[in-house]
């Protein structure tokens, strides 16, 4: 035999010992790769439809948000962080207290709330009670975004009236004259009690104005 067909046998052998089990076990392996592989990219395409819509919610929540901030007011960097609890008769300015709040509502509430102390600011409205003597004055700060709502309760003042245009609030003290508590437009300042954010708006109760 020589060379030639030697080498021919051995093709042969090699040929007839191929098993076809071994190519169709690696054609099935590559087909639960490809299914693991499609299943896969289903999956990545879901999270990604998750992520955008997700993604759409926040943008949205964000331009609500700036929205509720335009009609607060601007932010301001004028806050002192270090300030603390007033005394009575320490007066804070209303731009002051409005700008605690808007930057750290938390922290000036652990402040304010609770408190009695006095504030001063320009009177942006008067309106009168439904019952008593309790009328309801409202100070703006210089910005003119915020406004501090102040419940009266003037002790020593034995009858209390609004002008006729509105525009003035009128005391009577015990035998004395008649004198001007408030004036719209003017500024003014109240002692009261802090009772801190109710509604998006400061409230300061049993106030009583300061000459």
């Amino acid at each position: 035999m020589n060379r030639r067909s030697y080498r021919c046998l051995i093709l042969i052998a090699a040929l007839a010992g191929a098993s076809p089990g071994g190519s169709m076990a690696k054609a099935d392996s590559v087909e639960e790769e490809n299914i693991r592989l499609r299943k896969q990219l289903r999956e990545t395409h879901l999270e990604l439809e998750r992520l955008r819509q997700e993604n759409a919610t926040l943008r949205g929540i964000s331009s609500v948000g700036n929205r509720a901030d335009s009609v607060r007011g601007p932010k301001t960097n004028a806050v002192e962080p270090h300030w603390t609890a007033p005394t009575t008769n320490e007066v804070l300015t209303a731009q002051a207290l409005i700008d605690h709040y808007r930057a750290d509502p938390l922290g000036a509430d652990a402040r304010f709330n609770g408190k009695r102390f006095r504030v001063r600011g320009t009177v942006e409205r008067i309106e009168p009670p439904h019952i008593g003597l309790t009328y309801i004055l409202f100070l703006r700060g210089t910005d003119g975004f915020g406004l501090i709502q102040c419940s009266t309760k003037s002790p020593g003042i034995t009858a209390v009236s609004l002008s006729k245009d509105g525009q003035t609030l009128f005391g009577e003290p015990f035998f004395k004259k008649v004198v001007a508590l408030a004036i719209i437009g003017r500024e003014s300042t109240m002692e009261g009690t802090c009772l801190g954010l109710r509604d998006g708006r400061l409230h300061f109760d049993k106030c009583r104005t300061i000459p």
